[in-house]
């Protein structure tokens, strides 16, 4: 039947996809490794994804067995029910998928900002000098009032809150960014 060849070709792709998910699982085994170089507050919303991706894994192949073992022109014939477990399965590798997509870009964006945080920290620090010059020139209109000053000033003590997160052990490095 139509139902059983579309079945048998959507399991040569769930198993494709399954093997890729596999790989992304191991791949994002290394992440978490990598993970205690930084602060465990700017991960904490990660943490357990693998294992939860794995799960999802998990269940994803047992829905692609029981699917292979109904989608055959013998026995019962129920096709509609092995395409709801595959339908399952996808769902399963796809919330897999999106779990170790977060991890995968959590570390980019922390590895990123640790190489970025300090010289972003300076640029900032050089510009609330620049305004804080610009603000004290004679010929700066004083009708601006002092939200300019007040607004440089809530930037300074910000910066400082950065300097300060940089000599921690483990620094946060988005909230550095932040």
């Amino acid at each position: 039947t139509e139902l059983h060849k579309a079945n048998a070709e959507r399991l040569e792709q769930l198993e494709k996809l399954g093997e890729a998910i596999k790989l992304h699982i191991d791949k994002s085994a290394g992440a978490f490794a990598a993970f205690n170089d930084f602060a465990p507050a700017s991960w904490r919303d990660v943490r357990g994804n693998g294992t939860e991706a794995q799960n999802a894994a998990n269940r994803a192949h047992e829905l692609w067995e029981e699917a292979s073992e109904d989608n055959v022109l013998t026995g019962s014939q129920e096709f509609d029910n092995t395409k709801t477990a595959i339908d399952q399965a996808f769902a399963e590798l796809e919330r897999a998928k999106t779990l170790l997509t977060a991890v995968d870009t959590r570390l980019q964006d922390l590895q990123k900002a640790k190489s970025t945080a300090t010289d972003q920290l300076a640029l900032v620090e050089k510009d609330i000098a620049e305004f804080q010059n610009n603000l004290r020139r004679p010929e700066v209109d004083r009708e601006v009032g002092k939200q300019p000053e007040v607004k440089l000033s809530e930037a300074a003590t910000l910066v400082t809150k950065a300097r300060a997160e940089l000599v921690q052990n483990l620094p946060d490095w988005l909230l550095v960014m932040q």
